[in-house]
């Protein structure tokens, strides 16, 4: 195990799969356990007709992967998962919460 520690926010789980649409996003798997590195700004997208929908994009990278560089996901696509089960779990694991 590297003495490096990585850190992260959050630990998610994602609810569903996500296809990414560009190059800045990562490809999620339904129960897929993520790291969350960063939450970023919201983008606002005019939908159809005067309603305006905010969409939040948090950039993640899969759990326990080194070589993965990760990447943006919708934050409706994930969920929290239980603090307690990531402290025991992860802490073993080199990672730490920030």
């Amino acid at each position: 195990m590297s003495d490096e520690h990585e850190e992260y926010i959050a630990v998610l789980k994602a609810s569903y799969d996500y296809v990414p649409q560009s190059e800045d996003e990562i490809e999620i798997k339904e129960d897929q356990l993520l790291l969350l590195v960063e939450k970023t700004d919201d983008e606002c997208v005019r939908s159809s007709g005067a309603s305006l929908t905010f969409h939040h994009w948090w950039k993640v990278k899969p759990m326990g992967v080194s070589d993965v560089q990760g990447g943006l996901v919708p934050s409706a696509y994930v969920e929290s998962v239980s603090a307690c089960w990531t402290t025991a779990t992860w802490t073993r694991r080199g990672m730490r919460a920030k």
